[in-house]
Parts: structure tokens; sequence; C-alpha cells
């Protein structure tokens, strides 16, 4: 798997924000900030367009976020009718913040989650 993208957040000319990649945090110390949570915020798209907001519970494992959720709860309805999500860590200070697209999986095998 590729390492995904580090991106700037877009601040205003005069933040003191710089252009280049100096000072970026390597994807190493990112994942390892997943790999030490447990909760995660999630921001989907309701069908009317308005935005919701969830924490949920979930393990990173192997490069991917895995979660659950009842598909009557409103994120797994929202996530049904779109799949576009950015998930965020409770930390507003050690800040991960990922874009992507949510996809329903099975379990894992028992053997996987007991190693």
């Amino acid at each position: 798997m590729s390492q995904p993208r580090a991106e700037r957040p877009q601040v205003p000319d005069g933040y003191g924000m710089p252009d280049d990649d100096e000072g970026m945090l390597p994807w190493s110390w990112a994942e390892n900030q997943l790999l030490t949570a447990a909760n995660y915020w999630f921001a989907t798209v309701r069908p009317d367009g308005r935005p919701s907001t969830s924490p949920v519970w979930g393990i990173w494992h192997e490069g991917a976020l895995y979660f659950d959720g009842s598909d009557q709860s409103r994120r797994m309805k929202n996530i049904a009718a779109n799949p576009k999500v950015a998930v965020h860590l409770e930390s507003g200070d050690n800040v991960v913040i990922l874009e992507g697209s949510a996809a329903t999986v099975g379990p894992p095998p028992p053997r996987d989650l007991a190693e």
C-alpha cells in the first residue's frame, strides 16, 4: 500500500504557514496516532446535504480503519447513500485527519484479531 499524502491546511496569507513540506510529520507518526486511538470522529453527509458528525469506537489495522454500526444509525445510513467520509482523532493538538470513502466489509477471521 502506498503511503497517504500529507497536506497542509489552507489558511490565509500571513498566518506563517510554510508553503513547502518542511516540518511535516512522517506517515509513521500519523499511523502511530491511529494505532493508539480508540475513538474517532466521523463526518458524513446526510441525504439532504447537511453534515453529520459522530464519535465512533474503531481500530486501525493493516492500513485501514475498522468500525461497526447499526445499519439503522444515522452514520451508516449516510454512508450507504454517500460513502465519502472525513475522520479525525479527538486531539486538537496531535491532529490526524483522514478523507476518503467507507466500504462495508465482512469481519476478519478471528485468528487475525487474536494476534
